[in-house]
């Protein structure tokens, strides 16, 4: 009797492991933007001014193809055609996992020329926030105001999550969505001779841009805004206008607001 127990008991263990091994695991990133050749968006784009208000002469319609997929540095990578009313304009990769989103930085991009070709994670279920690029690089030929000279360029890159779900309405439907910011702190340093001084004066470039991503359960991305973003010349040296005058300039962002989309 005690040894029909025993192999009972033993049987019950096996049986209950090989239910728990093979329990699928859910693929957040799939969930969230549901990666698949032929699926597409289509969007309203326009420009943001510095307030945040939007460029009436910029509207347009944006739309967002899968063209293929295939294994790239590593991953499963998804390549995305951009079209702006109907003109190919540009393109994206993505890559989803288990948990989040991977998008691939191109090193020739304005964005973000320090950054070597790679995947960036631009949303991260596990984290709240999360670390992406952090470097520092110096003796860059660089040019001010006509002046040549060479400046140290230091950036970081960030990741954040609203944990707060966000109801967006697409063509008349309710569809619950979840926030990621993306945060490029830049600072590039420099010698800089003004006409008039004796010396070089030491001054400072400093931007902070922001890019958010909005998806939506099952759908993709729903909202996507690069936020307007200053660039502001500062110097410490005070023979230096811009010590009491720092130089502001005002760059425009822009928005992508999901109209329709057909998943396959």
């Amino acid at each position: 009797m005690r040894l029909i127990l025993t192999i009972l008991v033993i049987s019950f263990m096996f049986f209950s492991c090989k239910e728990e091994s093979t329990q699928p695991v859910t693929n957040f990133g799939t969930k969230i933007f549901p990666l698949k050749t032929g699926n597409y968006w289509i969007y309203k784009f326009y420009r943001l001014d510095a307030s945040f208000n939007t460029i009436d002469s910029t509207i347009a319609l944006d739309s967002l193809v899968i063209t293929s997929s295939s294994l790239y540095l590593n991953r499963t990578a998804y390549f995305l055609d951009l079209f702006r009313d109907n003109i190919l304009t540009g393109n994206y990769v993505f890559s989803p996992d288990v948990y989040g989103i991977y998008r691939m930085n191109d090193s020739n991009s304005e964005k973000f020329p320090d950054v070597k070709t790679g995947w960036m994670k631009i949303f991260d279920n596990q984290n709240e926030t999360w670390s992406i690029y952090g470097g520092y690089h110096d003796n860059i030929p660089f040019v001010f105001n006509d002046y040549e000279t060479t400046c140290n360029r230091q950036i970081a890159i960030n990741g954040s999550k609203n944990t707060t779900q966000e109801v967006i309405i697409v063509n008349g439907k309710n569809i619950n969505s979840i926030a990621a910011v993306y945060k490029s702190d830049r600072k590039i340093s420099f010698n800089y001779y003004e006409p008039g001084y004796p010396k070089l004066a030491n001054v400072d470039s400093i931007e902070l841009r922001y890019e958010r991503f909005w998806f939506g359960d099952s759908v993709g991305i729903v909202k996507w805004q690069y936020d307007p973003y200053k660039s502001n010349v500062r110097s410490d040296s005070t023979f230096c206008k811009y010590n009491k005058s720092p130089k502001v300039t005002n760059f425009t962002g822009w928005k992508r607001e999901l109209l329709r989309y057909k998943l396959n």
